[in-house]
């Protein structure tokens, strides 16, 4: 496997595997090649007082577990070490999930430090959200699952999340395209909802409506989505979701009734030089 930079000669062959309008965060950007192909990706962008935050690392499923996530990174951790970075940072929800447990796997390999934050992970089946499922209301603006979406709408979609959460956002097809929807209006991404999972479980990885949308917008977005998973599963099928914020915590607690479990958390780890 080869670990390179990446640059304008050869920046195309990963552009696949990045969310669009992420690549502008990235102040540094490393590729890793097998078999001449593009395979994974890892981005950081610098911070305030010399510390390196990792705000993209992802693999294609087809190349995991070979070793290419551990080669970016201390491909990185030689590159900061030999220009003076004071601390490598990253961040990730962590909890029973495999994906979880091999990033948890990896951080203690390498010698990062864990340093759990406020964002709590909670647990619900669907049915505790029955009453927003049920719920008519006239929306201004128009639901569209990712796998009818414009590319310049998730480009839109985003430029609207925070350099903060940019590193929760994978490439738009890790995410259930027919469960995950983006607020359209007058042409315009105003906000969306991206879902992840199968088999009866899945994780609300990111909800977003701009200061632009309608305030019911939330509500399209979770009805939408939620419907979706209704549709095509048992009554029984359960939604985690990521509190990244009090707000965000606030709205699911009122939304299930406080009747949910409480999983985890999401955690920041970071290398000390």
């Amino acid at each position: 496997m080869i670990i390179t930079s990446i640059a304008n000669e050869n920046i195309r062959s990963f552009i696949p595997m990045v969310p669009d309008g992420l690549l502008s965060q990235c102040d540094l950007l490393l590729g890793a090649i097998e078999d001449d192909t593009a395979c994974g990706i890892l981005g950081a962008r610098l911070a305030d007082d010399g510390i390196l935050d990792i705000n993209l690392l992802y693999v294609s499923p087809s190349f995991r577990r070979r070793g290419a996530a551990t080669q970016l990174l201390q491909s990185l951790i030689f590159f900061a070490s030999r220009y003076g970075m004071n601390q490598l940072s990253i961040s990730f929800s962590e909890n029973d999930e495999e994906g979880s447990e091999a990033m948890t796997a990896l951080m203690n390999k390498l010698g990062f430090e864990k340093k759990e934050s406020e964002s709590e992970l909670y647990f619900a089946s669907l049915d505790t959200f029955a009453p927003l499922l049920s719920k008519d209301f006239s929306f201004r603006g128009e639901t569209i699952s990712l796998d009818k979406c414009l590319s310049k709408w998730w480009r839109e979609f985003c430029h609207l999340v925070s350099e903060q959460d940019q590193i929760l956002l994978q490439p738009m097809n890790s995410y259930d395209k027919k469960a995950s929807f983006l607020i359209i209006e007058k042409e315009k991404c105003h906000g969306g909802l991206l879902i992840s999972g199968s088999d009866g479980v899945y994780t609300l990885s990111y909800l977003l409506t701009s200061g632009t949308a309608d305030p019911k917008a939330v509500f399209a977005l979770l009805k939408a989505g939620f419907n979706e998973l209704r549709s095509r599963n048992e009554s029984n099928t359960g939604i985690i979701v990521n509190a990244i914020n009090e707000a965000s915590e606030k709205l699911f607690k009122k939304l299930s009734v406080n009747n949910f479990t409480e999983v985890g958390k999401a955690v920041n780890y970071y290398y000390n030089f």
